[in-house]
């Protein structure tokens, strides 16, 4: 087993023990249905657990670009499954929407992704 997988391994196990169960839902085009003239998207979900951090503005935008996070944006943490831009990440109910990703690399692996992450 290399280092990097060594790590994701470690990581996946820590969000497990200490976030929250969680989903990740990714909606991707589907095709078009000539009889209701709409193009129907195809929605994936996975499961994943989530550390969520509500720390003050200053420091979100710090990570992930000042023009970027808005009153009540959060970070969610996450292993396992590469979140994209546009996902819904749910916690306890409550629906997130990515809004960034920022990847956490070990030997030039990802292992962890910090979201940026709104209602």
């Amino acid at each position: 087993m290399s280092l990097a997988s060594a790590v994701a391994n470690a990581a996946r196990g820590a969000l497990k023990k200490f976030g929250a169960p969680a989903t990740l839902a990714r909606t991707a085009p589907g095709a078009y249905d000539p009889g209701t003239g709409a193009v129907v998207g195809v929605t994936t979900t996975y499961p994943v657990n989530a550390l969520l951090d509500a720390t003050h503005l200053q420091s979100l935008g710090f990570q992930f670009g000042e023009g970027l996070v808005q009153a009540g944006d959060i970070k969610a943490t996450i292993a396992g499954v590469k979140p994209q831009l546009g996902d819904v990440l749910t916690v306890g109910g409550t629906a997130y929407t990515v809004k960034a990703v920022r990847p956490s690399y070990v030997m030039a692996t990802e292992v962890t992704w910090e979201c940026l992450v709104t209602k």
